[in-house]
């Protein structure tokens, strides 16, 4: 019991800075509010608040953020098969095989309560953003031929969290400019199709973004 007393404790309470407890009372109280304010329903709730708490263990590079990130992952399948958007579901299986990666590699990295962190060259950062611009605008062309309800948004939303996610999983802080990405635009794509909850939870990811950038710099 003491053990897991003090997992929790080095987890969630450790070292936490005044601005983690900030947005984490924000997103939590803005979750909540935009629940009963509309008629959205218990699913994107608890996809809006496991994926705060995701975003925010990563940020503060927490190996537990895999646990809520799992939750989230699976009930946002569940949203995103209602509202046809297919890139979306694509990502999310891609998300989750990916997560059950990342747990063994941060595992293996994982020092004093916190993953170490890595930066990419200026030749492998140029890549990266060239090739996701290819693939975003390859991926509209293929999604414009189906019933997909947004296209365009729904590559752009899809292809950056490609490149992001492959970067957290390997421990490289360039993945909060393209988490950045594809936080605003999944904040209009969610708008358009007027689930508050999805936009109230992107808002606080593009935030949570700034944040997480400037934590990890100090583990690079």
């Amino acid at each position: 019991m003491k053990k897991l007393s003090r997992l929790l404790y080095r987890e969630f309470v450790e070292d936490a800075d005044v601005f983690y407890w900030l947005f984490l009372v924000l997103g939590i109280a803005t979750q909540i509010v935009t629940y009963w304010l509309t008629d959205i329903d218990a699913v994107s709730l608890l996809c809006g608040m496991c994926g705060i708490l995701s975003v925010l263990l990563c940020s503060r590079r927490k190996i537990s953020n895999f646990v809520f990130g799992f939750i989230q992952v699976i009930t946002y399948f569940i949203l995103a098969y209602q509202q046809r958007l297919y890139g979306e579901l694509a990502i999310n299986l891609f998300y989750f095989f990916t997560m059950i990666y990342g747990c063994v590699t941060w595992a293996k990295s994982y020092d004093e309560g916190m993953v170490e962190t890595k930066k990419l060259s200026l030749t492998a950062n140029i890549l990266a953003v060239t090739a996701t611009i290819i693939v975003v605008f390859a991926t509209y062309r293929f999604l414009s031929l189906t019933n997909d309800s947004q296209p365009f948004m729904d590559a752009l939303t899809t292809v950056p969290a490609i490149t992001a996610e492959i970067l957290m999983v390997t421990r490289f802080r360039q993945q909060w400019w393209y988490w950045i990405v594809v936080d605003v635009a999944s904040m209009y794509m969610w708008f358009v199709a007027g689930n508050w909850c999805m936009v109230a939870q992107y808002f606080f990811w593009t935030a949570n973004c700034v944040y997480g950038l400037h934590i990890w710099k100090r583990g690079s």
